[in-house]
């Protein structure tokens, strides 16, 4: 690991929605092949209608609000944001767009200066398909996270 903190981003990833029970190899390995980001506080992270976004992100540090643009009725071209979810450590975002291949579906800005664990497309396809337990671990995770954010907001 070549940044500092990496004993607590560790222990973050390691307890975080999509890596929670992955073998303490695998998330050394994650930490060594994704990006440790910086986001200053009102930084956007990324935009609605992203084209595929860029893989998966877990906060190690701060708040990031997912949001939406709305336009208003009466059909100026005024719009407000429509707020989702605040999330903090060990919560991740772009999972949608990681999973389906498609656009984002919403838009995150950092609320606090804040640090992310961003895992690029192609190093979650890499752990996925050499590690089938992982995959196993990852995909439930994932999963069980979506359906509880559906029964949610229904």
């Amino acid at each position: 690991m070549k940044f500092e903190n990496a004993t607590l981003y560790r222990q973050v990833l390691s307890r975080s929605v999509p890596f929670n029970g992955v073998d303490a190899s695998i998330i050394d390995s994650l930490l060594e092949h994704g990006l440790v980001l910086s986001a200053k506080e009102d930084e956007l992270v990324f935009y609605e209608h992203m084209r595929g976004g860029l893989g998966l992100y877990v906060i190690l540090d701060g708040e990031i609000e997912i949001y939406r643009t709305q336009k208003s009725d009466n059909g100026d071209e005024h719009s407000s944001e429509m707020h989702l979810a605040t999330l903090t450590p060990g919560q991740c975002f772009g999972e949608y767009s990681l999973l389906d291949g498609q656009n984002t579906s919403a838009a995150a800005k950092a609320m606090v200066d804040s640090k992310l664990f961003l895992l690029s497309r192609g190093e979650f396809e890499k752990v996925i398909q050499h590690d089938a337990e992982a995959a196993r671990t990852i995909y439930r995770n994932l999963l069980l996270f979506l359906i509880d954010r559906l029964r949610k907001y229904p």
